[in-house]
């Protein structure tokens, strides 16, 4: 049985997922693959670097620069979405 709050509940989770893949594709092709590589795939950001010939470093500043710019996008939306 659906509830109200739970369809409401779903709608602002597909609202949020679509926002997340929109902003996910306005990312650099490089920065892209490396966020899609540690949070889809779960590799390390050794394996990363290794798989890329980048030192370990740059990924994780890549991982951290994307973290926190999703970080903003969502909070922004969470706190315009009405009910959330």
């Amino acid at each position: 049985m659906t509830t109200a709050l739970g369809a409401d509940n779903a709608v602002v989770e597909k609202e949020l997922q679509d926002l997340a893949t929109a902003w996910l594709n306005t990312l650099p092709p490089k920065r892209k693959e490396i966020f899609l590589l540690y949070f889809r795939e779960n590799l390390s950001t050794k394996e990363i670097a290794e798989r890329l010939n980048i030192s370990q470093k740059t990924v994780q500043n890549q991982i951290g620069t994307s973290s926190k710019a999703l970080r903003k996008k969502l909070l922004v939306a969470i706190t315009i979405i009405p009910g959330v």
